[in-house]
């Protein structure tokens, strides 16, 4: 009987040996998924940061292109004006 114990406690000896070494591989590969997603999320926010200054640039650009698409719209009205003002007045 006494040998059967020690028999148990030497196998739960080796179980733990087996077993500390992967628990200490899953706390790490735990601590460096939460620091690549730390890292992910923070470049997904500088992504979305990015994104979000290009379209307020493009709104702007928008703009300007529709003020010069405006001042182009009279000044070809001036131009149509001035060609027939001066087609009436030539022979």
């Amino acid at each position: 009987m006494q040998n059967a114990f020690k028999e148990v406690v030497e196998q739960i000896k080796e179980i733990r040996n087996l077993l500390g070494p992967i628990d200490l591989k899953l706390d790490k590969l735990d601590d460096k998924i939460t620091a690549e997603r730390l890292s992910f999320e923070a470049k997904a926010a500088d992504l979305y940061s990015m994104i979000a200054d290009s379209a307020l640039k493009i709104d702007k650009q928008w703009e300007k292109i529709s003020e010069h698409s405006d001042e182009l719209a009279e000044q070809s009205a001036r131009l149509n004006r001035i060609e027939s003002l001066l087609k009436s007045r030539l022979p």
